[in-house]
């Protein structure tokens, strides 16, 4: 889930999604959206690391330890920040998941202007659709019905704003 691999992997998602998508990923509207920003990471100054790929209350034992790491990939760094941001906005606010993003982007100013690592984040989140469609397409393949429909769901959220 590199970024230069991401409008590959992009590809493999509209492919393993079954229903009806909207007409942006069958006319190339999203894969071009992907494919820029993909480049435009790929130019991030912090390079690609361990992703979990899963992170949430679930996947940590007592003492901050993870674990469950079935669904890592390597991928920027940030893209670690979709699922927990997710959920810190759905059920707390937008405020306090403004806040966590700071918190976090704060042990990375080393790295770049907080401006430059706000869009970075954002990217990186947005690109880690990706990798979370596929793991929901696994998933689903294998799993109860209830989720057959997570694949799709998750890759339209790819084009929220």
């Amino acid at each position: 889930m590199r970024p230069a691999a991401l409008p590959g992997r992009y590809a493999e998602a509209v492919a393993v999604v079954r229903g009806e998508l909207p007409a942006a990923f069958t006319d190339g509207t999203a894969a071009a959206a992907v494919a820029g920003w993909a480049a435009e990471l790929a130019r991030s100054p912090l390079p690609a690391s361990l992703d979990h790929n899963d992170l949430h209350p679930g996947n940590v034992l007592p003492g901050g330890r993870f674990y469950d790491w079935g669904d890592s990939v390597v991928a920027h760094p940030f893209a670690a920040a979709l699922h927990p941001l997710g959920v810190i906005r759905r059920e707390v606010g937008q405020a306090a998941a403004d806040d966590a993003r700071d918190r976090y982007l704060a042990e990375f100013a080393d790295y770049a202007p907080t401006d430059r690592l706000r869009a970075d984040l954002d990217l990186a989140c947005r690109l880690g659709i990706v990798a979370r469609t596929l793991t929901w397409a696994r998933a689903a393949g294998a799993g109860p019905s209830e989720f057959a429909d997570a694949p799709r769901r998750t890759l339209m959220s790819l084009l929220d704003p």
